[in-house]
């Protein structure tokens, strides 16, 4: 950051003094990128310059979502690594939400991160990273691929992207099956953070499914498009298979139709 001209040396030295006399009082560690923010000498938009740099032009970074993965530290508990990201009604203002807080994350240090698109209906991760879909998460649950097949690298060092995969058969079977529990917890135990993007929450039974196996739920509400019913609803529908919900994200609607790299 200080290379690119985004910190300077002294801010960067202040907030490592802030960080030791943090933890000396027994505060958790939070990530360097994260106090620069907290602190007011990183604006989140400066992070996008950090994306261009290593080479994934065309993502804008939400100072909604950076704000949230900087608080991550702070509001989850160790246990709590398998975080799901949807909304009430269908959209891809949910996808876009977990893939920026998961770009965020990886750019203020705090990884090893996995996102993964669960959303097998109408996934969108492999266009916003300019991916194959496949092998995916479909393939990686029957088997037909490995891990070293199917995830793959990101372009920052902290993040890796587990697309779909292919869309063909009985897409809740395969969610259901043993075989995928035992990777989601897997993937708990290798990775500090695991991001899931799913379905609409009253549309589809996959995020109930996903949100039960998880440590916890982000609800995007999509503005002008949900009221307080439909979140009162997803939220009661999470709360009824014991899903800790961390919280919620106010989304503006998306303009056009998910397609190639964008925000």
């Amino acid at each position: 950051m200080v290379r690119l001209g985004l910190a300077s040396q002294d801010s960067v030295a202040s907030a490592l003094e802030h960080q030791q006399s943090r933890e000396k009082n027994g505060a958790a560690h939070v990530p360097l990128g994260a106090l620069l923010i907290e602190m007011g000498l990183l604006a989140p938009a400066q992070l996008v310059g950090v994306l261009e740099d290593r080479g994934l032009q065309g993502f804008q970074l939400s100072e909604d979502a950076v704000r949230l993965a900087a608080s991550f530290p702070r509001t989850m508990a160790d246990t709590d690594r398998v975080i799901m990201f949807a909304s009430a009604t269908s959209g891809p203002e949910s996808a876009s939400i977990a893939a920026q807080t998961a770009l965020a994350l990886a750019l203020m240090g705090e990884g090893p991160l996995l996102l993964i698109d669960a959303d097998l209906r109408e996934p969108t991760l492999h266009d916003r990273f300019g991916m194959p879909a496949t092998p995916g998460l479909v393939e990686l649950i029957d088997g037909s691929a490995s891990s070293e097949q199917a995830i793959r690298p990101s372009g920052l060092p902290e993040l890796k992207i587990l697309c779909a995969g292919s869309a063909k058969g009985d897409l809740l079977v395969r969610l259901l099956s043993e075989r995928c529990e035992a990777l989601v917890n897997e993937f708990r135990a290798s990775y500090r953070y695991v991001i899931l993007t799913a379905p609409a929450v009253l549309e589809h039974p996959e995020p109930i499914l996903l949100g039960s196996r998880a440590d916890g739920a982000i609800l995007v509400v999509r503005a002008e498009r949900e009221g307080m019913s439909e979140v009162n609803d997803a939220c009661r529908m999470l709360r009824g298979l014991k899903a800790k919900i961390h919280g919620t994200v106010l989304a503006q609607p998306a303009k056009r139709k998910a397609g190639g790299r964008r925000k």
